[in-house]
């Protein structure tokens, strides 16, 4: 019973995904969700292959190699490995010319206009053996799946709109990224925000000894409960002041962001623990217990990175594990109801921390809950999806009974400058993935992060991995860079923050669906009931995470009803949904002028269209166009 309508015009601080009940001739809706991504990192869209291209067209015909190697063999590698694949449709030839001195790539007998590739490498791993060669793309056949629900249903709550992380907090003190916040919180209805290093040098807290400015956080927390989002204060790194020196390199990730942070331990834990109660006290004269213990607290950001747990970092006669066990004592000083949390690093830390409970039980009240952090970085959304589940069940092992657990930072990948991140790609992957780590019961799944407005990487020395240096630095250098956020620096919703909507507009129960046949990769069918009464309405989520171009039948089973009228939401690459395109389409000004932001926010609206349906006519095909 789900009406869904991005407004196109609105400001960004109006936009809001309407959720009411819209009139209908029968008892039953249905909403399918076209969620594509192309080529891994979600290239653009291939021209349409041209019949010189085709296995047995001109092209392949005209391609017999000599035994001798140079390019005839290339070809005929790619030849042979593209018979051998029932998906692979072809390939083009480049070749490199030099005109001047400067490489020039080119499109020979291939395509129908000169330097426009006409296909794209195909993932399988018989045809990814030619991407060593950068004179081919391989393109494939459009595959087809047939999925169909099932009666089956299981619980499927909103864990992952508990919270998403936000920049370092001087971030947080600019009205752009307030308006982006609410945003978030209106349309995907976040609860918390983590957020980044309080006590860095940009915030303005810690000045020196008995030197305090609440100032910067109080102005941070006033705006964040105004929007209705509560604070999860991540209480980090060492001020300055009091830091002595790092476990790791000065020149190392931790110590070089450019926002001004110390990474050594404390002098002593009581030099620590002063502090944080000054800051907690703040909190509470501020906004009184009965508000702050409704907050979040934990301590560093992945104390493994600045290496918390080495002997070098003890120095002082105290470990990281004691300074955390201290500091949450501070905290529920002011109130036992206090909720403490960590250790925000690797899921090992789960059964270290249950051991020294067990080894000190006054310890046990001390830890509300657990967290972790984990990126799928290359894995497929089921894989990573299922990671979790299993993950989360190795904890439930050792952490105390009923212990909540949250993913407290996640994503598709933990590369800061992926182009997947801008791209329809990761809609395409969040749906799935957040299906298949249902079942590990999260209390939270918490994205990294809500926007493009943060600056960290503060020394091109300490990120040569980074493909394009020219990215790596403070704030960002242009509108799509690749960075995590699921919005732009001009405020303009990426596709990961359309999946998310429309994923906030999803009922309770997933729909069990099955694969009754399928030759597509990275095709998938995520079904979700508004409840789990007949005819109650469902939406379909059809995603594709391959590189081919796939149709895809869903047959609703018993979900069928009798219903007349449906909508098809697409958010597909270089269609609909899709900004960056749309940026690319444009030129890619660095700094869009207003007119352009205008035209990238209607861009990021996902297409919407009706999709007629007579009584009981069951299966739905969604066409190749669709999901290309």
């Amino acid at each position: 019973n789900i009406s869904s309508n991005f407004a196109r015009d609105a400001p960004l601080s109006t936009m809001a995904l309407a959720r009411g009940r819209a009139e209908r001739p029968s008892n039953f809706w249905m909403h399918l969700v076209i969620l594509a991504a192309l080529a891994a990192a979600g290239a653009a869209a291939p021209d349409p292959p041209s019949e010189n291209c085709a296995l047995n067209g001109a092209f392949y015909l005209t391609t017999t190699p000599p035994a001798s190697g140079g390019d005839s063999a290339a070809i005929a590698k790619c030849t042979t490995l593209c018979e051998g694949d029932s998906l692979c449709g072809g390939f083009t030839y480049k070749k490199i010319e030099t005109p001047g001195g400067q490489g020039v790539d080119k499109t020979v007998n291939c395509t129908a206009v000169a330097g426009s590739p006409c296909c794209y490498f195909q993932s399988e791993a018989n045809i990814t053996g030619v991407r060593s060669d950068t004179k081919f793309d391989c393109w494939a056949k459009t595959g087809s799946s047939e999925y169909v629900l099932t009666p089956e249903t299981s619980p499927f709550p909103k864990f992952w709109s508990a919270g998403i992380n936000s920049p370092h907090s001087a971030m947080t003190l600019r009205e752009d990224w307030r308006s982006q916040m609410k945003y978030l919180k209106d349309t995907i209805g976040y609860n918390y925000t983590r957020i980044h290093a309080p006590f860095s040098r940009d915030y303005s807290v810690t000045q020196g000894p008995n030197a305090t400015s609440m100032f910067n956080p109080f102005s941070t927390y006033d705006a964040l409960l105004a929007m209705g989002v509560k604070p999860w204060i991540e209480l980090g790194y060492t001020p300055c002041f009091i830091s002595g020196p790092p476990a790791v390199p000065r020149d190392s990730y931790w110590p070089t962001v450019d926002y001004g942070i110390c990474v050594g331990p404390p002098t002593s834990v009581a030099a620590w623990t002063d502090l944080i109660d000054q800051y907690v006290a703040a909190c509470v004269t501020r906004y009184g217990v009965e508000e702050v213990e409704t907050w979040v607290w934990v301590m560093y950001n992945e104390p493994g990175g600045i290496n918390a747990y080495s002997a070098d970092w003890s120095r002082n006669g105290f470990t990281y594990y004691d300074l955390f066990w201290n500091t949450s004592r501070t905290i529920k000083q002011h109130s036992p109801k206090m909720t403490v949390g960590g250790l925000s690093d690797g899921p090992e830390q789960g059964a270290i921390l249950a051991a020294q409970m067990n080894e000190m039980s006054e310890r046990k009240p001390l830890l509300d809950f657990f967290s972790y952090h984990h990126y799928c970085n290359g894995q497929t959304a089921q894989t990573c999806g299922a990671a979790q589940v299993a993950t989360v069940a190795s904890l439930r092992e050792v952490l105390p009974s009923g212990m909540p657990i949250f993913l407290e930072e996640t994503g598709s990948s933990a590369g800061p400058y992926d182009p997947t991140h801008d791209e329809t790609f990761e809609a395409a992957f969040v749906v799935p993935y957040v299906a298949a780590m249902a079942p590990a019961e999260l209390h939270g799944a918490h994205w990294w992060v809500s926007s493009d407005l943060y600056t960290e990487h503060g020394s091109i020395r300490n990120y040569t991995w980074i493909p394009n240096e020219d990215f790596s630095g403070g704030m960002p250098r242009a509108e799509f860079t690749g960075r995590w956020g699921f919005i732009t620096p001009n405020s303009i919703p990426k596709p990961i923050t359309r999946a998310f909507q429309l994923l906030a507009a999803a009922g309770p129960d997933l729909i069990v669906s099955s694969a009754t046949s399928s030759n597509c990769t990275g095709a998938s069918v995520v079904a979700v009931a508004n409840s789990s009464a007949a005819n109650s309405g469902v939406m379909v989520f059809v995603s594709n995470q391959g590189v081919a171009s796939c149709d895809v039948t869903v047959n609703l089973g018993s979900w069928a009803g009798e219903s007349t009228q449906g909508w098809v939401h697409s958010i597909t690459a270089n269609g609909k949904g899709d900004p960056k395109a749309a940026w690319v389409a444009m030129g890619s000004p660095p700094f869009p002028t207003a007119a352009q932001v205008n035209t990238l926010l209607a861009a990021s609206v996902p297409g919407v269209q009706a999709l007629p349906r007579s009584a009981g006519s069951s299966p739905i095909r969604l066409t190749a166009g669709a999901l290309s």
